[in-house]
């Protein structure tokens, strides 16, 4: 493992971008008031925490592509043991909404399983909207700031893992498209 390397970054060919569009613009996806997890893995609002809307894609060619890119890097910078891919969530962030300071990486082992890797894919163009910044934590106590800003183009994504404390700042105007995803496998030792 290279602790020294903190994220990852890429931005996906026409063809990748292509496959997420299909996926994403499927009028059958369904919509909800974001939630959160707590250390029990219950999903619950908690809109101190997360104001957005999510809708969740399972099992898709868009799953496999996602998987492979992680893989890829994962093998290149971590080599951590990654068994699973969770269903990905598309979130939609408008005016106002926010997803304040969290790790991903829950206490509680589920299934034998722990996060290890985040990822998030931007699919708004930065010019689309003000605000919402990705903030992932890595920096010492003392650093000022101790967080690393992303505002990704249209098609970037960054991989990080799962035990980084990280926000999505608030959207000033306009509207703000995600993917998450999460990779997990055995627990540490």
């Amino acid at each position: 493992m290279k602790y020294a390397s903190t994220h990852g970054q890429t931005t996906l060919t026409d063809i990748e971008l292509d496959v997420v569009e299909d996926v994403v613009n499927d009028s059958s996806l369904v919509w909800d008031d974001s939630r959160v997890n707590d250390d029990v893995s219950s999903r619950h609002l908690d809109t101190d925490l997360r104001s957005s809307k999510t809708s969740w894609i399972y099992g898709s060619k868009l799953s496999k592509m996602i998987y492979n890119l992680m893989s890829d890097y994962n093998k290149s910078e971590w080599n951590l043991r990654i068994t699973h891919v969770e269903p990905i969530q598309f979130a939609i962030y408008s005016e106002g909404d926010y997803f304040d300071w969290h790790k991903d990486q829950q206490s509680e082992i589920t299934d034998g399983k722990i996060r290890k890797i985040s990822m998030t894919l931007m699919l708004s163009d930065p010019s689309e909207y003000e605000g919402g910044e990705l903030d992932l934590e890595f920096g010492k106590p003392n650093d000022k700031p101790r967080y690393t800003s992303f505002k990704l183009p249209k098609g970037g994504l960054v991989f990080f893992q799962s035990d980084v404390w990280h926000r999505v700042c608030p959207i000033t105007s306009g509207v703000r498209k995600s993917l998450v995803a999460w990779f997990s496998g055995p627990p540490y030792i």
